[in-house]
């Protein structure tokens, strides 16, 4: 489920795609172990995810270089 954190942070893969990726046979089963081990939903992760890396690049954007 590592692996599949990180695939789902960092890439545009499908979520069904994660989930083959990382040896589950179907996307209920993974959506299902993903929930219980992180407290959300794949797509729910990925988003924020995604917000995370925004609110970080904002603010690496805003500091003065030097």
């Amino acid at each position: 489920l590592r692996r599949a954190a990180s695939l789902l942070a960092g890439g545009e893969r499908s979520i069904t795609d994660v989930a083959l990726d990382v040896g589950f046979g179907d996307l209920s089963n993974f959506v299902r172990t993903f929930r219980r081990a992180a407290g959300v939903s794949p797509g729910r992760f990925r988003r924020a995810a995604r917000g995370d890396r925004k609110i970080l690049q904002d603010r690496l954007a805003a500091r003065p270089v030097g």
